[in-house]
């Protein structure tokens, strides 16, 4: 943000001046939340009664010229209510609109306030006071194509279901667990995404924490338990020892009251992180089964001094991929504290069953949702939604998407980009257009693969290289990454990272894991298989060895080498390459003749 001017004793800042991002709504609350926090050291420091309110507001502003200066400053309605929240908002508070809340819904704790009735306004305006930042930092999905805002179809049941499993876990207090079970593409994370939502505006207090598997992380143990602990504590990859240590120490410091810093170091080092030096582990003598025993019973005990605060909700997102040990670890939570306000909500695909037949066994409360393909009637309901702009759609072509699509969703997004690609449905902001001639001269692919398949083909080259060698890195990859990869033949890699955004094959993840770069998702597992199996044999070896480079050097400096020693591994064991001669060289060595072992 940019200070605009000084009125009296007040400040105006504005953002999205120069560029616009699509978080600026969330770094005007984060700069308000750290001016309150800066106040208390100030006033600490000079033995000052001083106090401040902070407005923020959101829309269109004119920009022109005041004064005899001709000094450019923002005006208009939009920098007029944010002046009378200012002047609403209670002593120490951040006043914040309606406006401004829908874009920052679910990251920050907001309290709902009565309407406010502002002069020249003829409706009171709907106001939040803000209290802080949350911890996970829960955004809502971005699904939808070319902007265009979808109701979730042929889920309400499900949803309705979820929010009486809530009410259940959080007025009788009983540990449940939860399923929710559909094939790729078929709805999980959209269902998800509702109860969120939903969950966010509810009266009741919930403490949230959320871990994802990946295909990379499967035989890493305790993967997913580290990334939902690193997520809550805010722990990124590259931090210090020092950093992580404090980070951990603090976030459990936050449950657990008593003998807190030694029950972190050991909950810390079972999960991974090098804590060899702590003089609380000593006592074990490197003992692994002590280790084990103790990282199980203090990760219950801090489940359950969470869950005693509030409802807590723990969201593992694709545990088909979820190593064992951390699936294990939450099957004992639930086991040891079965009265608790406790909701382990989890999504997978069929196959998981194949593998973890005994899934929800044994535990005082299993749910299991399956979510299947949609009615034909509910596919054209979706269908009708994302071609809101569309002036007319012929039958023709409603019916082509709906039958191609089978009831899946995410098939039926991707074949309307691959029109669009095509250019038989034209889009601007305002309409689009259905060019028929074009449908009559396309070759629709028969299955979701070949559809992902063709909309790679339709990629510029640079474009298309460039997503190629972001799914090498992983299903989550960074932009410092991909410039290692790319060398010096591609200096224009956010270009081609701006241009695979707007056409949704890839999102930014606005909590990177490393300091100082931009971290990016693929949309969907699918596309990141889809384009992986794209790429050359022979060139996929190589990038996989610049990736594994990178990730050496990265976490050389923070000091972190051991515990990503299997990450690199996975890196160097597509093709059995030389590793690198590097202080880690003996443990990399060892982590890939176990991977190649357990393959």
């Amino acid at each position: 943000g940019k200070i605009d001017k000084h009125i009296g004793d007040a400040i105006m800042a504005l953002w999205s001046v120069d560029k616009t991002r699509e978080d600026d709504a969330e770094q005007a609350i984060h700069a308000a939340l750290a001016m309150q926090r800066e106040l208390v050291n100030i006033r600490e420091m000079h033995n000052l009664q001083l106090e401040i309110r902070i407005g923020i507001n959101t829309g269109l502003v004119f920009f022109g010229t005041v004064g005899t200066i001709g000094e450019l400053t923002a005006m208009g309605d939009t920098v007029n209510t944010a002046s009378r929240l200012e002047t609403s908002a209670p002593v120490g508070g951040i006043l914040i609109s309606h406006a401004t809340y829908k874009l920052i819904k679910g990251i920050f704790d907001v309290v709902k306030q009565e309407p406010l009735s502002v002069k020249g306004k003829t409706e009171p305006l709907q106001v939040y006071l803000v209290k802080r930042a949350r911890p996970h930092k829960f955004h809502p999905s971005t699904r939808g194509i070319e902007g265009i805002e979808t109701h979730m179809v042929g889920r309400d049941a499900e949803l309705e279901k979820l929010k009486a499993i809530f009410y259940t876990v959080s007025s009788k207090k009983e540990t449940t667990l939860v399923s929710i079970v559909g094939e790729a593409g078929i709805g999980k994370s959209r269902l998800l995404s509702e109860f969120n939502n939903w969950l966010y505006v509810a009266p009741d207090l919930v403490c949230y924490f959320k871990g994802r598997a990946t295909e990379q992380t499967t035989g890493t143990p305790y993967a997913l338990l580290r990334g939902l602990f690193a997520l809550r504590f805010q722990i990124k990859e590259d931090d210090s020892l020092p950093t992580v240590w404090k980070k951990f120490e603090d976030g459990v410091a936050e449950y657990l009251f008593e003998d807190s810093e030694r029950k972190a170091h050991f909950l810390g080092a079972w999960l991974g992180y090098n804590f060899k030096d702590s003089p609380h582990l000593a006592v074990i003598h490197g003992d692994a089964q002590q280790l084990n025993d103790r990282g199980l019973l203090y990760l219950a005990q801090f489940f359950s001094a969470a869950a005693e605060k509030n409802t807590t909700i723990i969201l593992l997102e694709d545990i088909h991929w979820a190593d064992v040990p951390s699936l294990d670890a939450i099957v004992n939570v639930l086991k040891r504290q079965p009265q608790l306000p406790l909701l382990v909500l989890s999504l997978a695909r069929p196959p998981f069953f194949e593998s973890k037949p005994d899934w929800g066994e044994n535990i005082p409360v299993y749910v299991q949702i399956d979510l299947h393909t949609l009615p034909i009637e509910q596919s054209y309901q979706l269908v009708e939604q994302i071609l809101q702009k569309a002036t007319s759609v012929p039958v023709t072509l409603h019916d082509l998407i709906v039958n191609q699509a089978e009831g899946n969703p995410f098939y039926a997004e991707e074949l309307i980009k691959m029109l669009i690609d095509n250019g038989v449905i034209v889009t601007d902001e305002e309409n689009w257009q259905i060019n028929l001639d074009r449908l009559g001269a396309l070759n629709v692919p028969p299955t979701l693969i070949e559809v992902l398949q063709a909309r790679l083909d339709k990629l510029d080259p640079e474009d298309r290289v460039t997503l190629q060698r972001a799914s090498v890195i992983g299903r989550i990859f960074w932009d410092r990454a991909l410039v290692q990869l790319a060398a010096d033949d591609f200096p224009e890699t956010s270009k081609y990272l701006s241009n695979l955004q707007a056409k949704e094959f890839i999102f930014q993840r606005r909590s990177p894991a490393f300091t100082d770069t931009l971290e990016f998702t693929f949309k969907h597992a699918v596309l990141h298989n889809v384009t992986y199996e794209s790429v050359l044999k022979r060139t996929r070896k190589l990038y996989h060895k610049q990736a594994a480079q990178w990730l050496v050097d990265v976490t050389e400096e923070s000091d972190r080498q051991d515990e990503y020693a299997a990450a690199i591994a996975e890196h160097y064991s597509p093709g059995i390459m030389r590793l690198p001669t590097s202080p880690i060289q003996k443990l990399l060595i060892c982590t890939v003749k176990h991977w190649h072992s357990r393959q």
